[in-house]
């Protein structure tokens, strides 16, 4: 006989006790009842019985009536009853009605509404039949007449240095009578004054009062009274959780000074400066009031930081596919604080079909006590590009700054000495010796900023950059030229769909003895392949020689819009339209030369960046052009 569980027996004192035996007895009684009473159903019965209840209908389609059309969304997004697609693939079903959760919905829209401003409304449905097993379902609003600020106060007990107090925390207050009164507002008008206070030395300030609400008379008042309490400066600087790292390198990251006025925004700017420089895994900034006070219209409070620092030496390794670097590998070793003074050194290498690299280099975070990044390198390549190869011997070094929140700028120069070869001889007829050994000394200077809110896989936000050089015989350059690249991107979400841009320009100008057709094809702009103008295999945008190998030019301009789409689950889909033009000649991008690209392409989330497949077809092939690119990769095109 099959065992089919196992019960608990109660065990007695040493033997088999009186209870134990007829708890024992009666569970084998029931069971025996159970299975003389059960019946083993042969192949093809319906298990579930005459009175089985009817599966749920499938919601095929959900309309909202008597919604004012700003507070649409609103309402929409507050249903838990899901909302069927317009639009839905042919083998997707729609979702089955919940009646349970529907209900619901009609017990939160009146709380909804109380934030919103109306405190007198109500809702009610109706199901309709659309088909077998289909329903629609109908919600009417009711929302009634909305409850009007009357009254809006705030006094300011006590004195504070800060001059004007009281006017700037009017300012943030955002309720005026006269306005429906929302809880939204309110919440955010208050959030804002003890933000301000904050920011104006009074972290410990106190908003008493409220908003009173007179249903009846469809009013409401607001009355604040701030108690701003002492003024705050800051103090010693305190900091716990160090192991290898000097206390000073932290002092020196954090921007603030003993002395300086308490403010949030400060603390929070601290914060992120040292939890960029990559030594810690946590830190937390906190001005903390000592025990021992008086009471004082002015106090000194002493600012606790407190690390935990990261490993400091850390090995990695990565390994990748892509169509057009095929398989590739890294290997990296680093050290975060050389030293214990926060310098990091880190040697890299690299390896693709298109680009052997080893780089090493060292960042000091911040040169001569600045809030400027400086950071050395030098680096051995191989380059192997469809239209050349070349040998590279890189050195550089360079300065960095934040400016502001979101820009960063940068200025350094580099040395690039180059062995370039494996160019067609039909290269020569377009271009002035491309094959020969090239020694570039050039200027940098940098302008960047980004909002993105991944820069991974953004959804939100834009990103803008801005390169220029300046290589001249003066540095020991053997070609004298300026070069400027220029790009921006621009990420938007619309519901569902995510909508994304991407520009760039570029330009080269030689000056002194150095013509267009001189510029060696390391520096030279290129175009086509997946991260370009797709459609195109890699390079094949722009001018070529006879044998199709391409030259490369002095001036460039790309575009893409790319329109993403969910698809199953974590899956997503992508349409793109490419742009793209290169040329010969400095500052020059004739429309009629112009290559379009247009195709289709799937997402999947990775912990490293989006898995990508696209398929490119070119829209004015070329007579070399393939009809189809297929491109495989991690990451976004742009």
């Amino acid at each position: 006989m099959d065992q089919l569980w196992m019960l608990p027996w109660p065990q007695g004192r040493g033997h088999d006790g009186g209870p134990a035996r007829a708890l024992r007895l009666l569970t084998a009684l029931s069971l025996a009842l159970l299975a003389g009473g059960c019946r083993t159903l042969p192949a093809g019965d319906d298990v579930a019985g005459p009175d089985a209840p009817d599966p749920a209908p499938r919601l095929v389609a959900l309309h909202i009536d008597g919604v004012a059309r700003e507070r649409r969304d609103a309402v929409a997004d507050h249903l838990l009853t899901p909302v069927p697609e317009r639009w839905s693939w042919p083998w997707s079903e729609p979702p089955q009605l919940d009646r349970l959760l529907l209900e619901e919905d009609l017990a939160r829209l009146p709380k909804l509404y109380r934030r919103l401003g109306y405190y007198e409304t109500s809702a009610t449905h109706a199901i309709e039949e659309r088909g077998p097993g289909e329903v629609a379902v109908r919600i009417e609003v009711i929302e009634g007449e909305p409850v009007i600020l009357a009254h809006v106060g705030l006094e300011l007990e006590g004195d504070s240095p800060v001059p004007d107090l009281h006017d700037r925390l009017r300012e943030e207050v955002e309720l005026e009578p006269g306005q429906v009164f929302t809880a939204d507002a309110y919440v955010r008008s208050k959030q804002a004054v003890e933000a301000r206070l904050a920011e104006s030395g009074h972290p410990a300030a106190q908003v008493r009062g409220g908003a009173r609400v007179r249903i009846a008379e469809r009013a409401a008042e607001v009355d604040w009274t701030v108690e701003p309490g002492p003024h705050v400066t800051l103090g010693e600087i305190e900091v716990d959780g160090l192991e290898g790292v000097n206390a000073q390198v932290v002092r020196d990251e954090i921007g603030i000074r003993p002395g300086d006025p308490y403010a949030r925004s400060a603390l929070r700017q601290g914060q992120r400066d040292i939890f960029e420089l990559g030594l810690f895994s946590r830190v937390t900034l906190e001005a903390r009031r000592p025990e021992v006070l008086p009471a004082a219209p002015t106090e000194t409070w002493p600012l606790h930081v407190a690390v935990a620092e990261r490993p400091p030496r850390t090995l990695s390794f990565g390994l990748g596919y892509g169509s057009e670097e095929r398989v590739r590998a890294r290997i990296g070793w680093q050290h975060r604080s050389l030293w214990g003074s926060a310098r990091h050194f880190a040697l890299e290498a690299r390896h693709s079909f298109l680009l052997s690299r080893l780089e090493a280099s060292l960042e000091q975070p911040r040169f001569r006590g600045a809030p400027v990044r400086l950071r050395t390198s030098l680096a051995a390549e191989r380059e192997n590009t469809p239209s050349f190869e070349a040998d590279r011997v890189l050195a550089g070094v360079g300065l960095s700054r934040p400016l502001g929140r979101s820009w960063k700028g940068r200025l350094g120069w580099k040395l690039d000495l180059s062995r370039i070869d494996d160019v067609s001889d039909a290269s020569d007829l377009e271009l002035d010796d491309p094959e020969d050994s090239v020694v570039l000394s050039y200027l940098e200077l940098g302008l960047s900023r980004s909002t993105l809110d991944d820069p991974v896989d953004p959804r939100r936000g834009h990103r803008l950059g801005l390169d220029s050089w300046l290589a001249t015989s003066a540095l020991g350059s053997g070609s004298s030229f300026a070069r400027l690249d220029l790009r921006g991107a621009v990420h938007r979400q619309l519901g569902p769909l995510g909508l994304a841009a991407r520009v760039r320009v570029g330009g080269m100008q030689p000056f002194g003895p150095t013509s267009a057709d001189e510029i060696p094809l390391v520096v030279r702009f290129f175009a086509g392949g997946s991260q370009s103008v797709r459609g195109y295999a890699l390079q094949k945008v722009g001018p070529q020689d006879a044998s199709g190998e391409a030259l490369g030019g002095t001036s460039l301009a790309e575009a893409s819009l790319e329109l993403r789409f969910p698809l199953w689950r974590e899956l997503r889909g992508v349409v793109f339209l490419d742009a793209g033009v290169v040329d010969l000649d400095p500052w020059n991008w004739p429309l009629s030369e112009t290559r379009y690209g247009s195709g289709v392409g799937v997402r999947y989330p990775t912990p490293v960046g989006p898995l990508r497949l696209d398929v490119g077809v070119p829209l004015n092939r070329g007579d070399d052009d393939d009809s189809i690119q297929i491109y495989l990769g991690v990451g976004h095109a742009f």
